[in-house]
């Protein structure tokens, strides 16, 4: 998967984010695919952070959403 991490400065900043973000990732993801019944988009493959901050994931079927803090997504 490929996830988007913009403005560390050392390796160690990096990293940390890094897991942060995968966590947050994971916990989306799984989220959604839960309330989802018949989830058909495939696995993570993309991550970013939008301009307001909220997360964005892509997955493998190309759709993507944003997601806020409290886990809801559009």
């Amino acid at each position: 998967m490929h996830t988007d991490i913009k403005g560390r400065k050392t390796i160690k900043e990096y990293k940390q984010a890094k897991a942060i973000i995968e966590k947050i990732i994971a916990e989306c993801s799984a989220l959604h695919r839960v309330a989802v019944e018949d989830w058909t988009h495939g696995k993570p493959e993309k991550v970013w952070v939008d301009t307001d901050g909220h997360i964005c994931i892509e997955y493998e079927s190309g759709r993507w959403w944003h997601y806020g803090s409290n886990g809801e997504w559009w």
